[in-house]
């Protein structure tokens, strides 16, 4: 039997106990054709899931969320609250990157590239992080609690330097110890 339609309006393809309106037990393969919708018409359409739809994993006992869009419009990948899904992995290939479009614009915002270097504002990093911004060139570092001291670490195999703010004594520091508040180096 290779297709079966059960009493509840199931079709089960390859299966003789389809659990959904469509099971099919092995490999589907879909080419883009037509969909049109009230407003849009796309010509490349493989798969179509309905707003606040989502695409699901089960290993037989789970159900997880994949991807989809909720009814506010936020493109969902994952799902929070669980310790069954593990990591997220986006692999471009050997030469490929990882492109961030978080403005809508054209051109990337943020950018991993095949060498592992970070763009932000940049479509080309030439190092671990590359920071570019045509007005400000600016980067913040916070901490929202009191008494804590916000700085950027510098290190090598056998040595670290710090350089941050003294949150108790509000001066630039540059020290070999995360304590700022302590003797230093170097303080502005």
């Amino acid at each position: 039997e290779r297709m079966r339609i059960d009493s509840s309006g199931n079709v089960g393809i390859n299966t003789n106990a389809p659990g959904a309106k469509l099971h099919v037990s092995g490999a589907i393969v879909s080419e883009g054709g037509s969909f049109a919708s009230a407003i849009d018409t796309e010509t490349d359409a493989g798969l179509i899931i309905q707003k606040g739809d989502y695409i699901y994993s089960d290993d037989n006992n789970y159900l997880r969320k994949l991807i989809g869009q909720n009814i506010g419009g936020t493109l969902e990948i994952g799902q929070g609250g669980t310790s069954l899904i593990t990591d997220i992995t986006l692999r471009p290939g050997s030469s490929g990157n990882i492109k961030f479009f978080a403005s809508g614009g054209t051109g990337e915002d943020v950018i991993i590239n095949s060498a592992g270097n970070v763009g932000i504002g940049t479509s080309s990093p030439t190092r671990a992080l590359h920071v570019l911004d045509a007005t400000a060139g600016s980067i913040k570092l916070e901490t929202t609690t009191d008494d804590f001291d916000a700085y950027i670490e510098f290190e090598t195999v056998d040595n670290a330097a710090y350089i941050g703010i003294d949150d108790s004594q509000n001066v630039l520091k540059i020290n070999n110890t995360s304590t700022l508040g302590g003797a230093s180096h170097l303080a502005i």
